[in-house]
């Protein structure tokens, strides 16, 4: 609707693994077995809500450790 669109033409590349070739492999494993399993449960129980955050599923979570 009259604005000039630029188009650059470039090469780019994005690294899927950088979470996992940075040392975090074990605890990108385990979260998302957590969240894996917690989806299960709510598909399950036919839970369709956003859920509630929850400290204690974020410290066993955490990456901080």
């Amino acid at each position: 609707a009259g604005v000039k669109a630029n188009f650059i033409h470039a090469a780019l590349r994005h690294d899927n693994s950088s979470t996992l070739n940075s040392g975090f492999q074990t605890n990108n494993d385990l979260t998302f077995q957590r969240n894996h399993k917690l989806f299960e449960k709510k598909v399950a129980e036919q839970d369709y809500s956003e859920g509630n955050w929850s400290l204690q599923i974020r410290r066993a979570n955490s990456w901080e450790k």
